[in-house]
């Protein structure tokens, strides 16, 4: 714990590269503290080292396999490097995780709407109709249409999540 303190008070003086050093002290004194991992991967993080970010949260991640937070520090990590598409499973997660948190839903709406607009991507989901008349209407127009679907999809696709996490919860109860 004194590592994380003093760690902490370095990377407030802009000794970035002291801190680190201190965090992967108290990891190897404790490596099953979640906090230590957390905190490395926001050192990281906020030196642009986006790779080793998403190590320090991955370890931290198998230590706490539950934790919501730890999912948007992973997905926020994978969006600022530009892995858009791996960041909207790990706000997905985060919100399968706490379906009740509409911060985390609209992180997650703002990322899959701004996928499809800049990828012109959809996720997948195109009707019948909007095939048929594919000639007739305009890019503007198919965005609409997907963003609708996607969005009445997104408001549903965590429920799954959920069944998943209940069901490894049981055996591990087991």
């Amino acid at each position: 714990r004194a590592y994380i303190c003093y760690a902490i008070s370095k990377s407030d003086f802009g000794h970035y590269d002291e801190a680190i050093e201190l965090y992967k002290k108290a990891i190897e004194l404790e490596p099953d503290q979640p906090k230590a991992h957390i905190l490395l991967g926001n050192m990281f993080s906020n030196q642009r080292k986006f790779k080793e970010a998403e190590e320090a949260y991955k370890h931290a991640l198998r230590i706490t396999q539950l934790d919501p937070d730890l999912y948007i520090l992973i997905a926020n990590t994978y969006y600022m490097n530009n892995e858009v598409e791996r960041s909207i499973y790990s706000y997905k997660a985060a919100v399968g995780l706490s379906p009740e948190n509409d911060e985390f839903k609209l992180v997650y709406i703002q990322v899959v709407e701004d996928f499809i607009e800049e990828s012109g991507e959809g996720v997948g989901v195109q009707t019948n109709e909007s095939s048929q008349n594919n000639e007739e209407e305009s890019n503007t127009e198919k965005k609409k249409k997907t963003k609708i679907i996607t969005k009445t999809r997104i408001k549903t696709t965590y429920t799954p999540l959920d069944e998943i996490l209940d069901s490894k919860a049981e055996l591990n109860h087991d």
